[in-house]
Formats: structure tokens, sequence, C-alpha cells
């Protein structure tokens, strides 16, 4: 039967806002043995009826404002309060969730929809937060940069140049998108990259408390 569990003691809501925080991994293996005691939570290979929460893009660069892409909502607070909320449903749902699972959006430096990509006719990146068109590849605006050509299209910048003009028009032909260039985000390795931190301490509290993958 679904119960409703409290919220850990340990768990600080200011966190929920503070891009810099990190959990002590440790720390929580220890705490979710007490934990699962203390309110007889069986592992999650005992449930009958199973629950996967599948927790989309849950990063640090969508998540707070020193992210690249930090979605405020109308609010301004939107992504931070949704911080707050998700992991108190977690916390509360511990026992009646089996498995979270999360996505990571994941980009490496040099991307068709970066900057990073393209330069324009003085050898210049664009700025961010504008569409790239067929036009402006046929027209010489903007080309590929021909300091990636060697690893991406074996030096050959004349075909990458008809690839690239092939994605833009395929794009346009269908009408609902056009190329947009959107500045480094979740790149590898980076800080934006990672989860929220107070979502990954709920994360590894529900994995340590009910032997979940």
């Amino acid at each position: 039967m679904a119960r409703e569990l409290p919220v850990p003691d340990f768990y600080q809501p200011a966190n929920a806002s503070d891009w810099t925080y990190s959990p002590d991994q440790q720390s929580l293996l220890e705490v979710a043995g007490l934990w699962s005691r203390v309110h007889r939570i069986p592992s999650s290979a005992a449930d009958d009826f199973r629950i996967h929460l599948l927790l989309i893009d849950v990063q640090k660069d969508f998540c707070f404002p020193e992210g690249t892409l930090y979605v405020g909502g109308r609010s301004g607070r939107g992504a931070l309060e949704d911080n707050d909320r998700t992991v108190r449903f977690i916390y509360r749902n511990l026992a009646n969730i089996t498995d979270i699972s999360c996505t990571m959006d994941t980009h490496f430096p040099h991307q068709i929809f970066f900057p990073s990509f393209w330069v324009d006719a003085h050898g210049n990146s664009p700025k961010p937060h504008r569409e790239v068109t067929l036009s402006d590849l046929q027209a010489g605006v903007l080309r590929p940069n021909p300091d990636i050509v060697h690893w991406i299209a074996n030096g050959d910048a004349e075909w990458l140049q008809r690839q690239v003009e092939h994605y833009c028009r395929e794009l346009e032909r269908v009408g609902k998108y056009k190329l947009y260039l959107w500045p480094p985000h979740c790149l590898l390795g980076s800080s934006g990259h990672a989860l929220v931190g107070v979502v990954h301490e709920a994360r590894l509290l529900h994995a340590y408390a009910r032997g979940a993958r």
C-alpha cells in the first residue's frame, strides 16, 4: 500500500537554490541504512507494483540562474522551486518509487547548434540565440569553422559545406524548425552538466535505502 514518508531532517530547502551544493555521498549511505530501518522501507526488488520515476535534464545549467540556459519561468524562480518540489516528492514517496532514471543533456564543444561550429565572413564566431538559414550558408554569411574541418570531415571543407546546407534545407523544408544557435550548455565534464545537488542527494538516498539501480 502506498504510504508517505516525512522529508528527512538533513534536507535543507536553501540548498535547492544553491549552485555550489553537493551532498556528502558516504554520509548518505549511512543515513539510508538508518532511514530504512526506522521507516521499514523494503528493497525495491520486493515491489509488486513497480513505479519508475523519470527526471528530464534536471541539470545545473538549466536549474540555476548561474547556468547557461536557466529556466526561470514567469516568476523568475521556476526551476529553483521545481528543485525543491521534486526532491520533496522523492522523499515522501521513497517507499513507493521503485526506480529513478535521470536523462542528461550532454554536449561537446563543437556541435552544429553551438556558435563554435560556425564563423562569419570575417572568421569570427556568431553570437548565440540566432537562426542559421540555408540562405545564410549560400550567401557566405556563415560557414563551418575551418579549424574543425580536419576532424569532422577529414579536411574536406566542400563536403562539409554540402552537408550543412542539406541539414538546413531539410529543417526548413519540414517547416517546424530552423537551425538555432544555443550558447554552450551541459558540456560534458562541466559544472553545468551535473545534476542539481539536492536531486543527486535525493536519488542517492533512494538508491541506497531501497537497493535500487
